[in-house]
Parts: C-alpha cells; sequence; structure tokens
C-alpha cells in the first residue's frame, strides 16, 4: 500500500515537473559582418568617420561585426584613399570588400 503510494505521488511529482518548462523567445543583437580579400593585410578601415581599425588578417573566416543599416567605408593605405564606398547592410548580411 505504501510503495503504491509512493509510486502514484512520485508520478505526479514527475508530471507536475514536466509542465514547469519555460519557453520564450531568444533574440540576439542585430549585427552584420565586413570581410576583407585581396591586399588588405595592413590597411586602415573607419567606418562612419569612426576611428579606424587595422586589418590584420583576410578572408571570410575573418569577420568584423557591424550594426545593420547605411554606412560609408573608408580604406587607406599610406594615407591614400583606396576605397570609399557608401554601403546598406541588412540584419545577419556578410559583405565581402575586395582590396585591390
Amino acid at each position: 500500500m505504501n510503495l503504491t503510494k509512493l509510486l502514484i505521488v512520485s508520478v505526479i511529482l514527475f508530471v507536475a515537473s514536466g509542465c514547469g518548462y519555460n519557453s520564450g523567445i531568444k533574440s540576439e543583437a542585430a549585427a552584420s559582418y565586413l570581410y576583407f580579400t585581396g591586399a588588405a593585410e595592413g590597411v586602415e578601415v573607419s567606418i562612419d568617420n569612426v576611428p579606424a581599425f587595422t586589418v590584420t588578417k583576410t578572408g571570410i573566416a575573418n569577420q568584423y561585426r557591424i550594426s545593420p543599416g547605411k554606412h560609408i567605408i573608408v580604406i587607406t593605405r599610406d594615407s591614400q584613399i583606396i576605397v570609399k564606398r557608401e554601403l546598406l547592410l541588412g540584419d545577419g548580411h556578410e559583405k565581402e570588400i575586395y582590396i585591390p
């Protein structure tokens, strides 16, 4: 009799604990990505007149995160502008920028 009550209570507890699953929507921050190809090592990249960063590695495996939207990309080498582009990036998009 005690074993039966223990079994019934255990089953009720297992069923009740399974109903406590909390489902929800997880949303990551919106992001787009740039990557550089060609002779890009050592060039300086400025996005929307923010202080420039230097590209150290090239290729699709080395992406730089950027917010989605409209951006002006200025790439310089030895203080000379090589590339100046206006880009429109959507959420999750990747954009290749070829450096001659």
